[in-house]
């Protein structure tokens, strides 16, 4: 789609793709450890303020 559509090289798609998932291998687990960290709030939940802060 983006090659054809947009007229993008493959290789810079393959690049783009590839930059993309090593910043996930490094990111999730971070991220999975700072939530797992929060503690849980009877009224707002463990994800309350998260999500809050993800939707601005």
């Amino acid at each position: 789609m983006f090659t054809d559509v947009i007229g993008l090289a493959p290789e810079c798609v393959g690049w783009v793709y590839l930059i993309f998932n090593v910043w996930n291998i490094l990111n999730d687990p971070i991220f999975g450890f700072m939530l797992d960290k929060i503690e849980y709030r009877e009224r707002r939940g463990k994800f309350g303020k998260t999500a809050l802060t993800l939707r601005l």
